[in-house]
């Protein structure tokens, strides 16, 4: 699950998909897609958010092990939809339904983003 809030004072458009890429260093790398090509618009008030659903294919390779592996210990990278000039994202933890951090490992080619839900 890919979750985001406004902690800004007044409400804000979230207008599109975010773009979401996990990679390693020049290495390996994986990009988000979204499931649905239905325009997104929501807006969000100070301390709402929303929530995207993260899903992939799995493809084990032949040996069995993950595209992006979590002993690699892989980067993921965030940006918002139409970004501001200077705008490069941000980088993102992973973490468990306790808050605790988690190693990211990702299985397929794509992940893809599911339709968006505000919380």
């Amino acid at each position: 699950m890919l979750s985001a809030t406004n902690p800004g004072t007044t409400a804000c458009a979230f207008d599109g998909n975010p773009d979401l890429n996990v990679y390693v260093g020049k290495g390996a790398s994986v990009s988000s897609v979204p499931k649905t090509t239905k325009p997104i618009r929501l807006v969000l008030n100070h301390g709402h958010g929303v929530e995207f659903p993260l899903f992939y294919e799995t493809s084990a390779s032949p040996h069995g092990s993950c595209f992006i592996p979590a002993d690699n210990n892989p980067r993921i990278d965030v940006r918002v939809p139409h970004p501001a000039s200077g705008d490069y994202g941000a980088f993102v933890e992973m973490r468990d339904v306790h808050g605790r951090p988690v190693p990211a490992q990702v299985c397929g080619i794509t992940i893809h983003l599911g339709s968006p839900r505000s919380r």
